[in-house]
């Protein structure tokens, strides 16, 4: 009875030493990349971390709170993504700017059912938890943050927000297009990144800074 109850106890170690909820939303990402949120089940995630089906509950109550979890660690990668693209190119908003498009663009295309979770409207706006509304504001923040280092040098004089949601609307539509595989019936021959930058080089000619003489 003695060796039961240690088997029994076994898969849930991790638990105490505090990496189970880690251990938790890693497996269902990799659930959710392989099987949509259709296949993702406390039961399937606690099966694909190798702990007891009852472990998942010490963390979250139901599905939708784990795939809450799962959605805060991909806005946490998209903006660890952003900074990269700051990084990259600190004397350049332009460059910045581009270059963090086209990682929204293809964060879109290598985790399509995790851009789905996260911007699809899957998750009930009214009951997102703290920690899913603290990841989303972060990281858009820091799309906000990376568009306002143009203004005044790339930019004509516009409300930032007007600037974040021209920028961020053709981005997010052209990635939702390129996942869906519709961009092949335009333009066969093109990658989505290229198209991507295409798209942004007419925006920011179309939102530059002009000088009296009309000039960019």
């Amino acid at each position: 009875m003695a060796s039961q109850s240690s088997s029994a106890e076994a898969p849930s170690r991790g638990y105490h030493h505090g990496d189970l909820r880690a251990s938790l939303v890693a497996a269902g990402t990799e659930l959710l990349e392989t099987h949509g949120t259709g296949g993702l089940s406390l039961r399937s995630v606690a099966r694909a971390a190798g702990v007891s089906h009852a472990a998942p509950y010490r963390h979250f109550k139901d599905k939708h709170e784990l795939l809450e979890a799962v959605a805060a660690a991909g806005f946490r990668r998209l903006e660890a993504c952003l900074d990269d693209a700051c990084l990259r190119f600190p004397d350049d908003p332009k460059r910045q700017v581009k270059s963090a498009c086209r990682i929204y663009v293809r964060e879109t295309l290598d985790h399509p059912h995790r851009a789905h979770l996260m911007f699809g409207g899957f998750l009930d706006a009214e009951r997102r938890s703290a920690e899913l509304e603290s990841a989303i504001e972060t990281s858009f923040g820091k799309l906000v943050a990376t568009i306002r280092r143009g203004e005044g040098r790339i930019y004509r004089p516009l409300p930032t927000r007007e600037l974040v949601l021209t920028l961020w609307s053709a981005t997010h539509g052209l990635a939702m297009l390129a996942a869906a595989g519709q961009l092949t019936s335009l333009d066969p021959d093109s990658d989505p990144e290229t198209r991507m930058d295409q798209v942004m080089e007419h925006i920011l000619e179309g939102l530059a800074l002009r000088r009296p003489d009309g000039a960019t």
